[in-house]
Formats: C-alpha cells, sequence, structure tokens
C-alpha cells in the first residue's frame, strides 16, 4: 500500500510544467504482455478534450502480422487518452504519424486496441529481438481491466502459445462449471498484497484440481490456445485488496504476471463512452486526486510493478 500511494503521490504532483520519465519495461516483457504484434503504420490521427481529459485516436493499417488475430490489409482503431496537462507520464502517438513500425498491442473487449507504454511502438530494425522474445515465452495472462468492482466476474485468460513451425503440446488444463482442472506441473497461483508481503491465497475448497487424466493441449504452428475462467469462482476475493497471478508450466516456464484491484463501488459514467472509476479509500486514500487522473494512476502501477520485478527477480 505505501507504494501505490508512492506512485499516486507522485503522479498527483506531476502539472504542464513538471516532467517525469517512464519507468522501464523490458522488451521481452511488453512482447509478453502483447495480444498482437503487427507491423503497420498510424494514419488519420485525431484529438478532442472533454471533462479534463484529452481523448485521440488514429488508425493502424496492417501490412503485416507477426503474432495474433489480424489480417495484411485490415485496420485497427488505436485510442489513448490523457488527463489535460499531464506530461507525466504522457501516453502519447501523434509523434509517429505516418511512421511504419512495429505495434506491441493490447486489445479492448470492444476491438479497440491499445498501446498505453512508448516501448509499444518498435523500430522495424528491433523485429528480429521481438520474434526472439516471442520464441523465449510461450505463456500469458491476459485481462482486458485490472479495476474490478462489486461482484462482477473476474475474467483472465491462460495463453498457451506456438511460435514455432511444428506442432507442441502443453499438459492439460480444463474450466468447467467453476472448476480448474489442471495436470501436474501445471500452477496457477493468486497472491494478495505486494512483493514480499505477499501472501498466497489458497483456492476455495474443491474449486482447483490436480488430474493425471486430461489430454494434452496440442497447439498447431503460429497459433495459441487460450481459456478463459472467472477467478472468483476459484478464490476467494476480498474487496479493498490487490491481487497478483501468476502462471507457470514446469519446463515451459512462467507467464507474466498480472495485477488485479478489487473494490465496492462501481464506475462512474461519463460523456463519451468513457468508464472511470472514482477515487475511493480502498485504493489510493488520497482525496486530492481527481477521478480524470484514474487512467493514469493505473498505468504507473503497471509500469511501476514491471520495472520492480527486474531489480528483485
Amino acid at each position: 500500500m505505501k507504494r501505490i500511494l508512492l506512485i499516486l503521490a507522485v503522479v498527483a504532483s506531476c502539472s504542464a510544467n513538471a516532467f517525469a520519465r517512464w519507468a522501464w519495461i523490458p522488451l521481452e516483457d511488453l512482447v509478453q504482455d502483447s495480444d498482437v504484434i503487427v507491423i503497420g503504420t498510424l494514419q488519420e490521427v485525431s484529438q478532442y478534450t472533454h471533462n479534463g481529459m484529452d481523448y485521440a485516436q488514429g488508425n493502424i493499417v496492417i501490412e503485416e502480422v507477426i503474432w495474433g488475430t489480424a489480417n495484411p490489409g485490415e485496420v485497427f482503431t488505436l485510442k489513448w487518452q490523457n488527463a489535460s496537462g499531464l506530461v507525466c507520464p504522457r501516453v502519447e502517438h501523434r509523434h509517429n504519424k505516418d511512421n511504419k513500425g512495429i505495434w506491441l498491442l493490447t486489445v479492448d473487449p470492444d476491438g479497440v486496441v491499445r498501446a498505453n507504454y512508448p516501448g509499444r511502438f518498435v523500430e522495424l530494425n528491433e523485429r528480429s529481438k521481438v520474434e526472439q522474445c516471442l520464441a523465449k515465452n510461450l505463456l500469458s495472462l491476459r485481462m482486458s481491466q485490472f479495476l474490478h468492482v462489486a461482484d462482477e466476474p473476474i475474467n483472465v485468460s491462460l495463453v498457451f502459445r506456438n511460435p514455432t513451425e511444428r506442432f507442441i503440446e502443453f499438459p492439460g488444463v480444463e474450466y468447467r462449471d467453476g472448476h480448474l482442472l489442471i495436470a501436474p506441473g501445471v500452477s496457477l497461483n493468486l497472491y494478495a498484497g505486494y512483493e514480499k508481503s505477499r501472501i498466497q491465497q489458497a483456492p476455495l475448497p474443491g474449486r482447483v484440481i490436480r488430474s493425471n487424466k486430461l489430454s494434452p493441449i496440442v497447439i498447431a504452428p503460429r497459433q495459441e490456445f487460450r481459456l478463459s475462467l472467472d477467478l472468483r469462482t476459484l478464490f476467494p476475493i476480498s474487496y479493498d485488496e490487490q491481487y497478483s497471478l501468476r502462471l507457470s508450466i514446469k519446463g515451459l516456464g512462467r507467464a507474466n504476471d498480472i495485477w488485479i484491484y478489487n473494490t465496492l463501488e462501481a464506475p462512474q459514467r461519463i460523456t463519451g463512452g468513457e468508464s472511470l472509476v472514482q477515487p475511493r479509500p480502498g485504493i489510493s486514500r488520497l482525496t486530492l486526486l481527481m477521478p480524470s487522473l484514474l487512467a493514469i494512476i493505473v498505468s504507473s502501477i503497471f509500469v511501476y510493478r514491471h520495472a520492480k520485478e527486474i531489480h528483485t527477480v
């Protein structure tokens, strides 16, 4: 919690006259944390300001697909937003307009793509490094949002990737009627708290079951398999608590950790279809922060976590 408060305090102190640097996230982590990786050009960029927020978008015209569900010639809508006047850290892609490069993208449920970190646009001469990172990391955890409210499902996807030109076999994993069945060697662990103070959470009784009878997951070359599940059906989730989820398979490595924040309050709906969550005691305990800063706060927490893990591993 102290680190969260520190991040929030730094974000709150930023203004148009104050600058800060993004924490460094390795290319390997960004590749593992991407849904789609394409070569394309950003065009037709536009921006408008409403209620203290700058909203921007553009179209990425895809020339080649390195990874994920996309096709050459397809157009992705890229969106980003910032609190008006905020400089530290600011998501901005207008300078990438008309420049062909490699985009490491996450995909929203509505199909909109995001690149909310400077390193998610990569020069073409870095392609071999991107492909090496893909070949190294076969597992990924994906989630469309980090903040969850009330008793809404906490939907997470376990992603098994095959970036090779041959078939790959993974140990069996199945999700049936709120129960997770996993083969020996597969671990899915939920932790509450931060780093050294993290406490592993025991699954709900009878919800995570080990089985030697599961069929293996066989994935064709250049394909992936996704298994979606609701964490609330597997683990006890407390309000006003933050969690980290870790997936690993013996002999196949570990997925990227994802972070989950759970609150009682529902998001506030504002004009333009954007959804923001008001500051609340359970996360920030800082009443000076405006609701419009939440997107930046969550992004800062995510970036800080990645940077911290680099020094602690």
